[in-house]
């Protein structure tokens, strides 16, 4: 989180120079020393300019170990800063996934901040850099005081000029760096805030991080079933659109079939009427049938005995031709009755297997639509 922090103290650490080596530049000078300097009139260093020099030299070089002082405490505080955020950063990378959404809540407004804070740094070494070459020409010009005495009013009020210029800019720094110090010591404050919260979850992570290992073992076989459902989701939701369509077509199917059905369960009662109607008279024209037949069987047996009985009469009795021509009239009658009742009984009989073969067909078509109705309702 605070990566980009740490990289601008590191190069800001390297860029500054150390103690015995170039004069080191100062950051920030006390708004006293810079009203001292620049209350000091022009003919105080006219009437001593070795003095100014001394006093002026003087000044900068404690500013310049107040500077670098600040400076170690600020380096100490960053350090600090930074092994508590290490181990913060240690520690929230041992958290659940339960802390992490309020975390990295709180991690996006740190970040927000870093942001303005690297902004405003940004701008830092702009006027540290433009601070240097005017303290570089300061120092410079002063190693030629001996050389430049003539000038010296000159040269000093030129310096006095930049050194108020420089006040207004040092303050301006000043005020920035106390409100990052008061940023830092929040974030301190809040960092020991976290300190305790991940030291009261401590139990809590060793548990977690159990469980974590349990669940990433589910989370492997789960992502390997989810790949699995995802396939089988998109299968399912093709067919789950082929049986939107299909429902559709059954419920068309189904009004229709309803509609259907209704008029034929009015044609079955009217054919199961019929059938009845058909049955009762089935059964009266099989027993009237079945009455005519054995009334004419008993017909023919009569007639047939009749007719022997009138051929022996004719043999033995009869002995006229008148006697002939009236027996062979009579029995002529009688063949001719005998072959119209023979007529009527297979015209009777196929009547009948006429009828019962209609009513056969009528029970079978009745029976059939039964039991497609059944079906369709199933």
């Amino acid at each position: 989180m605070f990566t980009k922090l740490k990289k601008k103290i590191a190069e800001e650490a390297a860029v500054s120079p150390r103690p015995g080596g170039a004069a080191r530049i100062p950051r920030t000078i006390s708004k006293e020393s810079i009203t001292s300097v620049g209350a000091d009139s022009g003919d105080d260093f006219a009437s001593d300019g070795s003095s100014s020099r001394e006093d002026l030299c003087s000044q900068i070089s404690r500013k310049n170990e107040q500077i670098r002082r600040l400076e170690a405490k600020l380096m100490a505080s960053m350090r600090k800063f930074q092994e508590q955020n290490e181990e913060y950063q240690s520690n929230r990378a041992k958290m659940a996934e339960g802390f992490a959404l309020a975390l990295e809540k709180k991690d996006q407004e740190w970040k927000e901040k870093l942001a303005d804070l690297e902004e405003e740094k940004k701008k830092l070494p702009d006027q540290l850099i433009s601070t240097t070459k005017q303290n570089m020409s300061f120092f410079q010009k002063q190693e030629d005081l001996d050389e430049l005495e003539g000038y010296q009013q000159q040269e000093l009020a030129k310096i006095k000029h930049m050194l108020l210029q420089k006040e207004v800019m040092l303050l301006k720094m000043e005020e920035d760096l106390k409100l990052q110090r008061e940023e830092a010591e929040a974030t301190l404050v809040e960092l020991r805030d976290s300190s305790h919260l991940s030291a009261k979850l401590s139990t809590d992570i060793q548990r977690l991080q159990e469980e974590n290992t349990a669940l990433t073992q589910q989370r492997s076989d789960l992502v390997a079933a989810q790949e699995g459902a995802e396939i089988k989701i998109t299968e399912l939701e093709n067919r789950q659109t082929e049986l939107q369509d299909f429902i559709q077509r059954l419920s068309l199917d189904l009004q229709k079939a309803q509609s259907a059905t209704s008029s034929c369960e009015k044609r079955l009662n009217s054919v199961q009427a019929d059938y009845d109607v058909l049955s009762l008279q089935h059964s009266q024209l099989k027993d009237k049938m079945t009455t005519e037949a054995e009334e004419k069987g008993v017909l023919i047996m009569h007639l047939q005995e009749k007719v022997r009985s009138l051929e022996k009469t004719l043999d033995g009795t009869y002995s006229g031709e008148e006697g002939i021509q009236s027996l062979i009239k009579e029995k002529n009658d009688l063949e001719v009755r005998l072959n119209e009742t023979r007529q009527e009984l297979l015209e009777g009989k196929a009547l009948h297997k006429d009828n019962i073969f209609q009513l056969e067909n009528r029970a079978e078509n009745l029976n059939s639509k039964k039991k497609k109705k059944k079906k369709k309702k199933k």
